[in-house]
């Protein structure tokens, strides 16, 4: 069954999960369930899974980034991420051991919760979260760097 899953939820995807070796089966499951859902994609190397977040304006995103921001205390699991106005793009990997782990299928929910809760509009899914083409969090960064003027106060 489990490779029946895989051919339907990655026939489009260039690579596979990478598993932490924290990964439970619940955990491997749930991400299964999360990239399968179509909004949170695979990054290159397998290794994380990525979203894009679009909310109305800057503070529904920032409202939305210390959210997150508390509950990664709590859990004790932080992201990489970047904002740029009205857009958060959030990526969950386990660094030790690394991969994917059930700490990552855990805060992903939880963004999505919190996502809907501060006011998520829905965002389209992102097609290569690592390239430095389109939305990825790179894109985004340099975005930044390239529209940030001095305010002149």
């Amino acid at each position: 069954m489990m490779n029946t899953l895989h051919r339907r939820l990655y026939s489009t995807q260039k690579n596979l999960p990478v598993w932490s070796a924290a990964a439970t089966a619940t955990g491997r499951a749930d991400i299964h369930r999360l990239l399968g859902e179509g909004v949170w994609q695979l990054a290159s190397g397998g290794n994380a899974i990525t979203r894009e977040y679009h909310f109305k304006g800057f503070g529904a995103a920032m409202k939305f980034w210390a959210a997150v921001a508390a509950e990664c205390k709590t859990a004790k699991h932080h992201p990489e991420w970047a904002n740029v106005y009205n857009k958060v793009v959030v990526r969950w990997t386990t660094h030790n051991p690394p991969g994917l782990s059930d700490k990552d299928a855990c805060m992903a929910a939880v963004c999505d919760q919190l996502a809907a809760q501060a006011g998520e509009k829905l965002a389209p899914a992102l097609k290569d979260p690592e390239s430095t083409e389109g939305e990825g969090i790179r894109s985004l960064i340099g975005q930044a760097a390239q529209g940030c003027k001095p305010c002149g106060k």
